[in-house]
């Protein structure tokens, strides 16, 4: 298990967070949380010891929006690359631009959370969750 599941008190691992642990498949770097300003950016970033194997893990950044941060890959909603708003959505580190409350992914007064799902030889392991949370449209 790495150090940033035993320095993150709040983060409770479940069965397979364990067994994914002691795979030999681990995160190095999981994402951190971004509070922004509306129609600000924010990217989330990740990093695995197989980033750099010959055969590259398959990425899938989700998000949940309903208060659950411990959600599955089953469970989340993917994020799909678009041309203005998101890119990375496969890759080790997702870009979301010009947040709004009128994107999928941010509701005002809701916490989004969000994580990456990362398999390698048949092992998906998942990130720690990271919070995103958009500032109220500004008064005109």
């Amino acid at each position: 298990m790495s150090l940033s599941l035993l320095s993150n008190p709040t983060f409770v691992a479940s069965l397979t967070d364990v067994v994914n642990a002691t795979s030999g498949f681990d995160f190095l770097l999981h994402p951190v949380g971004e509070t922004v300003d509306w129609d600000d950016d924010a990217e989330f970033a990740i990093a695995t010891n197989k980033d750099s194997d010959s055969s590259t893990p398959t990425y899938q950044w989700k998000y949940n929006i309903d208060g659950n941060k411990s959600f599955t890959a089953a469970e989340g909603t993917n994020f799909a690359n678009t041309t203005n708003y998101v890119a990375g959505a496969t890759t080790s580190k997702l870009e979301l631009s010009l947040l709004k409350d009128d994107l999928d992914y941010v509701r005002a007064a809701y916490t989004t959370w969000i994580r990456c799902f990362v398999t390698h030889g048949g092992v998906t392991i998942r990130s720690q969750p990271a919070r995103l949370k958009v500032g109220a449209e500004p008064d005109e």
